[in-house]
């Protein structure tokens, strides 16, 4: 069934990485993607020879398009926050810019990274994370952000929160079809991946160790055996998600185990 989708991410790379099969099953089998990328990922290198922000983020801003593009995702919004500091100060702020999002594609499903994962260690993730969250929850409320209905932009219900990275997820997502689509899309994203693979580098040798698969030349080898096979369930490759269905209010999940519900006709 063809769906509206919104991937909201803190970083470059965060919806590829964690939900990239998903994405391009979905965007396969009709569905239209939208991707919200909050930062540029404009600090997140190693590489000495990129010497400003501005040069990573004109970096990232062209590698995004190549991987969104890849997994077949319609638009893609950039706000460009400061990466590594969307601190909690900003949460409020963000859950408007959300809501202005939603109410503007109007999607069936929302994605982001679970805002109650234990140990969570960047804030950029937390923060967007929670006021994703706040967003989905009020953004069918026209009093939240009235503004908005002003503009002529109505206000909206969203069916399904998927959150990704979750110490608890109940839904497994088979992507063994979409999974080259994913190592494609993620290896778009060379800079951030490069990065995070150096950091593996030496975080090793600070302990006294490496990793000869890190030293191979080929990206999307390094990408299977660090990001893909991890994955592998049952001899096929998944990604999983908890899922919040429907949506916000323990009424509507009464209603329906109690069977108190009937379809609507058209």
């Amino acid at each position: 069934m063809a769906r509206k989708v919104l991937v909201i991410e803190p970083h470059p790379d965060d919806g590829a990485i964690m939900a990239g099969g998903t994405v391009a099953k979905m965007a396969r089998e009709g569905s239209e993607v939208y991707f919200v990328t909050v930062t540029d990922g404009e600090r997140g290198t190693m590489d000495r020879g990129i010497k400003s922000w501005d040069q990573l983020r004109e970096i990232t801003r062209r590698e995004a398009r190549e991987a969104t593009r890849i997994l077949g995702v319609k638009d893609e919004f950039f706000l460009s926050y400061p990466n590594h500091d969307v601190t909690f100060e900003l949460e409020r702020e963000l859950k408007e810019k959300f809501i202005r999002i939603i109410r503007q594609v109007r999607p069936d499903i929302v994605m982001t990274y679970d805002p109650y994962a234990p140990y969570e260690p960047n804030p950029d993730h937390r923060t967007v994370a929670l006021a994703t969250y706040d967003a989905v929850t009020f953004s069918h409320h026209h009093l939240e952000c009235p503004e908005h209905i002003k503009e002529g932009l109505d206000t909206h219900i969203v069916k399904e929160v998927w959150f990704f990275n979750s110490p608890n997820p109940d839904l497994v997502v088979d992507i063994s079809d979409t999974v080259w689509i994913k190592v494609k899309a993620i290896a778009a994203y060379r800079s951030q991946i490069e990065a995070m693979i150096e950091e593996v580098r030496q975080r090793l040798r600070a302990i006294g160790f490496r990793a000869p698969i890190l030293e191979s030349n080929d990206l999307e080898d390094m990408i299977l055996k660090l990001w893909i096979y991890p994955s592998i369930q049952n001899g096929r490759f998944v990604e999983k998600f908890k899922v919040i269905r429907p949506f916000i209010s323990e009424r509507v999940a009464h209603l329906i185990k109690e069977g108190l519900i009937q379809p609507i006709k058209y």
